[in-house]
């Protein structure tokens, strides 16, 4: 082996994102990178009922806060911390990535913190003459606040392209976000409740990127796809069900019946529908004879194997398999406990899971075949 490079060398040894075409030419990664952090975000905060577990879907909202003992066993949860974190820094970071955006759209200055320190530099940022690449990377791009605060500024004074309504309705939202971010990769001193945080993310967040991400600046980036799927490249795939998590989020209200419950069926379902190992049917690669045949094959063996293991102490046995609302398979094992009391589904395709706590999906208005008896 010969001698390891020196990290600056290291560092170097990739492939740039940006198009190696003239500055007048070269596209933006900005809104690609924005689409990715969202997808992120998305997929962490999914991931909260199945790492909190139900007793914590079902505790009291924030008016009532959890004893001691209680936010001692969610908020010191290592799992529960990372999605936490995820879920704010990815989607703290696409919103700022998109702001950027909106502004290097105008001109590159005004996405830099500081004018370059070379006048040259400067002369032909000021006349959008052509950069050069490495020149560009030397410009220091401008903070959340900061971005914001422009954005805002030049929008009410009309010399932002488009109706930017949406980032000037929503500044308070923004910058109590920053606010949070900032207290968690600054400090870490600061873990939100489980019912709160789900009410931030599902009741303003959710809402506010469902009609941010399709402004016309963002939009051809929104609505990209993967050649394997057929929904954009931040979302997930189509659920076999036909249920859009996302839109039924963003339409509960805090005050429906069952609404910490729906919320929480809601988020396992996208949690599935990211892990979906299945092509789309109608997906491009089908007419070339790409399938998934093998992982259909044995994910409802598995479930039939589940089925025939006969468990000597009773307990978590499997006692029937049903079609799963996610992948649409027959591979949803429905587990019982020690005294034949049915407990949870599992699907051995997708990984949907859910405990009967939360009820049958037809309690709160949802189109899904109950996993449970009355």
């Amino acid at each position: 082996m010969s001698a390891i490079p020196d990290i600056r060398t290291l560092m170097e040894q990739g492939t740039c994102l940006a198009d190696p075409l003239p500055g007048h030419l070269r596209f933006s990664n900005l809104p690609r990178m924005a689409i990715i952090s969202i997808r992120a975000g998305l997929r962490a905060y999914f991931s909260t009922y199945r790492i909190a577990g139900v007793s914590q879907v079902l505790s009291q909202g924030p008016s009532q806060p959890l004893k001691h003992d209680e936010i001692i066993r969610q908020e010191s949860s290592p799992d529960y911390l990372e999605v936490y974190t995820e879920t704010v820094l990815h989607l703290h970071y696409a919103i700022e990535l998109a702001l950027k955006e909106l502004l290097r759209q105008k001109h590159t200055l005004l996405a830099s913190s500081n004018l370059p320190h070379s006048a040259i530099l400067l002369c032909r940022l000021l006349h959008k003459e052509s950069i050069s690449f490495k020149d560009e990377e030397t410009l220091k791009s401008a903070e959340f606040a900061e971005a914001l605060k422009r954005v805002i500024t030049l929008a009410n004074a009309k010399l932002l392209d488009g109706d930017l309504s949406i980032v000037i309705n929503h500044k308070t939202l923004l910058e109590v976000l920053n606010t949070l971010r900032n207290k968690i990769i600054h400090r870490g001193l600061f873990v939100m409740d489980y019912s709160a945080f789900d009410l931030v993310i599902s009741a303003h967040i959710i809402p506010f990127l469902a009609e941010f991400l399709y402004l016309p600046q963002f939009e051809i980036q929104a609505n990209l796809a993967v050649s394997s799927e057929t929904t954009p490249l931040w979302k997930y795939k189509k659920l076999a069900c036909g249920i859009d998590p996302l839109k039924e989020i963003a339409n509960i209200g805090k005050n429906t019946e069952h609404a910490w419950e729906k919320l929480a069926l809601l988020k396992e379902l996208g949690r599935a529908a990211y892990q979906n190992p299945l092509d789309a049917p109608e997906s491009s690669l089908a007419p070339f004879g790409v399938g998934d045949s093998n992982a259909r094959c044995r994910a409802e063996q598995l479930a039939k194997h589940e089925l025939s293991n006969l468990n000597p102490y009773a307990y978590h046995g499997a006692n029937e398999i049903l079609k799963c609302p996610v992948c649409g398979l027959h591979s949803l094992v429905r587990y019982n406990d020690g005294d034949g009391n049915d407990t949870e589904v599992i699907c051995t395709c997708c990984t949907f899971n859910v405990n009967r706590a939360l009820g049958n999906a037809g309690n709160y208005g949802l189109p899904i075949d109950g996993f449970w008896s009355p």
